[in-house]
């Protein structure tokens, strides 16, 4: 759905039946303070055909925020909910990325991304990044994937049981990975893996990758210590029962991510080129 007038309508009727009581605060942005156990300031905002959702995380004396461990919680964050980087300060924030849909399921999604913004914020602890696995919410119903995989334009293999790949639009031969699990219908993308990390190198990865977060719709950077080592790349999680549509964007946004941060990802590898990046980004 482009960004028209029927859009914004369906935005701000959303936002209206919303218990949260969003109040405008400049063209197509919007803010409201919830309460729901925690205090949290959430802004919302209409960018083309994407409903952003964002809570900034607040700067306290006690809050250490270690990115590379941010990295890899942001593999277990659910709802749609992703841990990013601000580029203009450094600062960490949650942020959700809705597409624009009819407005009954936009309500649902917007209602699914906020009870996320809920559940990471209050796992938050005084000591940085306190975040567990944090247990899903039943889902109202499961969808066939490989029937949602064939309404959309892309080319898709089915690799076994609830397993699929599709090759993104991007220069590489760059490869999505896609399955349902207890959280939804999740599609993987992984840049780079490597057996043996230096510490310069991983906190750079983080921090590139957690910043390109912020920018791409969709999209959140993950990190995963496996059998084989580390691995890094971007992922996009979606409700357990969605649109062709949402899977179709999701897909643009991994093909986008690869484009963007597949080959400086692999760049960071390198411990001089890690360490030049950070000093650039703390200038």
């Amino acid at each position: 759905m482009r960004f028209t007038n029927d859009a914004a309508d369906i935005v701000l009727s959303v936002l209206d039946q919303s218990a949260a009581e969003f109040v405008s605060d400049g063209p197509w942005r919007w803010s409201s303070v919830m309460q729901n156990g925690v205090r949290m300031a959430v802004e919302a905002s209409l960018d083309d055909c994407f409903l952003r959702l964002v809570h900034r995380l607040p700067a306290t004396p006690g809050m250490f925020i270690d990115t590379r461990l941010a990295l890899v919680k942001n593999n277990t964050l659910s709802a749609g909910v992703k841990l990013a980087i601000s580029a203009e300060d450094n600062s960490l924030l949650l942020a959700a990325d809705l597409v624009i849909l009819e407005e009954s399921q936009l309500l649902n999604r917007f209602q699914w991304a906020l009870d996320g913004l809920h559940d990471c914020r209050h796992l938050l602890n005084a000591n940085g990044i306190g975040i567990d696995r944090i247990e899903p919410r039943r889902p109202a119903h499961e969808c066939d994937v490989r029937d949602l995989l064939r309404e959309t334009p892309w080319e898709i293999e089915e690799q076994g049981p609830n397993d699929y790949s599709v090759m993104l639009d991007a220069a590489s031969s760059a490869v999505t990975r896609i399955h349902q699990s207890d959280r939804g219908v999740e599609l993987t993308v992984e840049f780079v893996r490597s057996t043996r990390i230096q510490e310069t190198s991983h906190c750079a990865l983080a921090k590139f990758l957690l910043t390109a977060s912020n920018i791409l719709r969709l999209a959140r950077a993950y990190a995963e210590d496996g059998d084989s080592g580390y691995t890094f790349g971007m992922k996009v999680i979606l409700p357990a029962g969605p649109t062709a549509e949402e899977i179709d964007h999701a897909l643009g946004a991994l093909s986008i991510a690869h484009r963007m941060c597949y080959r400086e990802s692999a760049a960071l590898l390198d411990e001089r080129t890690a360490r030049n990046y950070l000093a650039v980004r703390e200038i």
